[in-house]
């Protein structure tokens, strides 16, 4: 199978540029909050899906499906050096398991390849210059946007102003 999943993966995730830390406009914080929401959606899906409860939106979905891709965490980092640079661990977890659950659609997983954007919204978030910080268990995107972590299934469906 072509490598287009993992390819795009990759590229998305090499081109975000982390350094990018202008002062954010109430337009761009409020697509920042949207591609979060949306995150959240895309993942409540998933879980559904999979008949799976989650307390916090992190998740590898590798294992929730009991597979294993042929890249590893380490491999992601060769792939995509600019990881280094992100704003926290957090920020580089989430690129990983988009990374890692892309190659598991390369290699024709039926379920990774149903569910192969799962991950986008979060990484149009980085690449538009959007932040995911966490802290005492609260989310916090792009200065805009605050919820307890535990509480982010409620945060799935609600409108913006």
């Amino acid at each position: 199978m072509k490598s287009l999943f993992l390819n795009q993966a990759i590229e998305n995730i090499n081109t975000i540029n982390w350094m990018n830390n202008h002062e954010r406009t109430e337009e761009e914080c409020n697509m920042d909050v949207f591609f979060v929401k949306e995150f959240f959606k895309r993942l409540s899906l998933f879980l559904d899906f999979l008949s799976v409860e989650s307390k916090y939106p992190y998740i590898d979905p590798v294992k929730l499906i009991n597979k294993e891709s042929k890249i590893d965490y380490d491999k992601v980092f060769e792939l995509c050096p600019n990881l280094i640079t992100a704003p926290n661990g957090v920020n580089q977890a989430l690129c990983v398991n988009h990374v890692i659950w892309s190659s598991l659609a390369n290699e024709g997983d039926p379920i990774a390849i149903q569910f192969n954007d799962l991950f986008k919204t979060l990484i149009d978030l980085f690449n538009g210059g959007g932040s995911w910080r966490t802290h005492h268990g609260m989310l916090d995107i792009s200065d805009k946007f605050l919820c307890f972590l535990s509480d982010w299934k409620e945060y799935k469906t609600i409108e913006l102003h």
